[in-house]
């Protein structure tokens, strides 16, 4: 038995089996069935979307003036932790996760001057993550290792350049060891550190770039099986492209002009033809800017789209799920979120905007209530909120749902922090001293999947077939068929199941 809905052009005729010689009551249940079906696919059903439901935020003392924020398992035990920087405490703060989405106090431990951008990673293969954090003022990284405890052991500072706005973490040389890239915002370069099997780290090289870099965007651009950077750049309007060796080094970067100064840029394939493209977001021009990748890791000229005024983060998913690449852009001048759909060929649809708050700067992708459709985190930073947009299977979004925070987000990641398979959020408030857990409660799994095997079908209907009727008396907790909880799996239990047939 099969049925589609909810698709254009989809069939909506069910075919019923042939039941005249069947036992009666295997008839008129089969009958039940395909009637409650067919009752289903003339009414247009589709299983109905549930939205993303996010527990009221607790929150966790931090430093003063939290800015970077990261997850991790700093002592090995398979939990989440969080580590925040604290620019003006001059310090990273661990907080040890509990597993039921609770945190321990924080820990402190001392940095250099400004500390903003942080990674975790394990840089020596412990299986214990490390963390790494750029100091700004210092113009160096502080580099801990962890114990078995999840404390951290005092760090290392390493050189690297002037303001160290950024830092990535990436297996450059394939070598096994997670190596550093660090964009240096007042000394115009990009800064690679190798790492070794026992945490080691090499000095820094340096690699010059034609402006101040932002950030960087790693991703393989000419096949080769070796990283590349993108280097978006706050002073001129471009990017630099740095093309990897697959030994660690770089070649020299080669620069494309976009429309403005940019913070962000998202890499993925816009025009299905297996290279590259680049899209760019740029902050006084209110456009992002589409540079279509070719062989080699070379790019055409760049293509300029309109999404409102001050686009910050761009980011590349798909929302439709038609295969095809679609961006998000986070608007900070309007407090919004716009919506790029793809068409395939490298041009994209015009853009939908969604009001989130004020002072929109970061956008996340992920499927926040489990029913197979990428929704939207925005983080909103004058409006001390974060902003979530469940998404629909045709690439639109509900409107946005606001949740408060006691100050302004600075960042924001995404973790399993209670083991319920579901992604929780955590904040990193600048202007409260604190971080903020909001742990996720959506969940459109559906019930009807009788026997776990993360299908809803024949064999789930053979269950609620063989279960019809009066539940046990003694043992309600053996009626699982009784998808609706009356003490009875009939007809509603049915129509239950076959709205979430798969």
């Amino acid at each position: 038995m099969s049925h589609e809905t909810g698709r254009p052009g989809a069939s909506t005729r069910m075919h019923c089996p042939r039941t005249a010689c069947a036992p009666r009551h295997r008839r008129v249940l089969e009958a039940a069935s395909c009637a409650a079906g067919a009752a289903l696919l003339a009414a247009g059903a589709a299983s109905a979307g549930c939205p993303p439901v996010f527990a009221m935020a607790v929150h966790y003392a931090a430093g003063s003036m939290p800015a970077g924020l990261v997850a991790g398992d700093f002592n090995g035990d398979g939990i989440p932790d969080l580590a925040v920087t604290n620019i003006l405490s001059q310090t990273a703060s661990v907080l040890l996760g509990n597993g039921d989405g609770t945190f321990g106090d924080a820990s402190h431990s001392s940095t250099g001057d400004f500390p903003a951008p942080i990674r975790s990673a394990d840089l020596n293969g412990n299986g214990r993550s490390d963390l790494i954090v750029a100091n700004l003022d210092s113009n160096d990284l502080s580099v801990f290792m962890s114990n078995a405890d999840g404390s951290l052991q005092p760090g290392r500072r390493i050189p690297v350049g002037s303001r160290p706005v950024h830092i990535a973490v990436v297996d450059l040389n394939n070598d096994g060891s997670p190596d550093i890239v660090s964009a240096n915002e007042f000394s115009n370069s990009i800064a690679v550190l190798l790492g070794g099997p026992d945490g080691a780290l090499s000095d820094a090289v340096q690699y010059s770039v034609a402006g101040s870099p932002s950030t960087i965007t790693v991703a393989d651009l000419n096949g080769d099986g070796a990283p590349d950077l993108i280097v978006p750049r706050i002073s001129g309007a471009g990017i630099d492209v740095l093309l990897g060796d697959a030994s660690g080094g770089f070649h020299p970067a080669v620069e494309y002009a976009t429309a403005s100064l940019s913070f962000s840029a998202a890499a993925g394939d816009f025009n299905g033809d297996s290279y590259p493209d680049v899209a760019v977001s740029n902050y006084f021009d209110g456009t992002v800017s589409i540079l279509a990748g070719m062989p080699g890791g070379t790019f055409h000229q760049a293509v300029h789209i309109p999404v409102g005024i001050q686009p910050l983060q761009t980011v590349a998913g798909d929302f439709n799920g038609d295969g095809h690449t679609d961006l998000v852009v986070a608007v900070q001048g309007e407090g919004s979120t716009a919506v790029l759909l793809g068409n395939g060929d490298g041009t994209f649809q015009p853009a939908v905007t969604y009001a989130t708050g004020a002072g929109a700067y970061s956008v996340t992708i992920a499927d926040l209530n489990g029913d197979g459709v990428n929704d939207l985190l925005v983080a909103n930073y004058q409006g001390m909120s974060l902003s979530v947009l469940e998404g629909r299977s045709d690439g639109t979004f509900e409107a946005a749902v606001d949740l408060p925070l006691p100050g302004s987000p600075s960042s924001v990641v995404l973790a399993d922090f209670n083991a319920d398979g579901r992604p929780d959020v955590a904040a990193a408030n600048q202007t409260s001293g604190s971080a903020s857990v909001l742990l996720n409660g959506a969940s459109c799994a559906p019930p009807a999947d009788l026997n776990d095997d993360g299908v809803v079908g024949a064999a789930d209907l053979l269950i609620l077939l063989a279960n019809w009727g009066l539940c046990p008396v003694r043992k309600p907790v053996d009626c699982p068929a009784d998808l609706d909880g009356d003490g009875n799996v009939g007809l509603a239990d049915m129509l239950n199941l076959l709205a979430h047939w798969d």
